[in-house]
């Protein structure tokens, strides 16, 4: 038995539990995922497949999707926490994620159709600032033009 257990493991081991910790906090393992896994799934054309580049804290699967991808999963939860990578722009070093709300990836809330696209959409004049229990969110609105 070594007197210093904690230089073994500096030298043979720390880079490992580094590499693992962090894991999740990086590209996790979309990093080989040129694609987006949803839209792989929805068997969506080649051309219309988008860049994985964010993820939902929040969701229960956490995989990185493209932004359509993204709007289309939170229509129904417009106040779950999405991170943003700058992944086309520092690929190779699973670069870091910074959070945002759906404003700024486009989610717009439909007010009367179920959170459903509405025909005819009326869109609200200003962003809605919205305190929720995962934080407080920027919510564009749009209203229903039906009736």
């Amino acid at each position: 038995m070594q007197r210093r257990p904690h230089l073994v493991w500096k030298e043979q081991f720390r880079s490992l539990y580094l590499n693992k910790i962090t894991h999740h906090d990086r590209r996790g393992n979309s990093r080989q995922n040129l694609k987006c896994l949803d839209c792989i799934t929805r068997n969506l054309e080649e051309a219309v497949q988008g860049e994985p580049e964010i993820r939902c804290k929040d969701c229960f699967l956490n995989d990185l999707v493209c932004m359509p991808c993204c709007v289309r999963q939170h229509r129904r939860n417009p106040f779950h926490r999405i991170e943003v990578g700058f992944f086309s722009i520092v690929r190779t070093f699973g670069a870091d994620l910074f959070l945002s709300d759906g404003l700024a990836i486009g989610l717009r809330v439909q007010l009367n159709h179920q959170s459903l696209k509405c025909p005819i959409p009326i869109l609200c004049h200003v962003k809605l600032r919205i305190l929720h229990t995962t934080g407080i969110h920027d919510v564009a609105v749009d209203y229903c033009g039906c009736e």
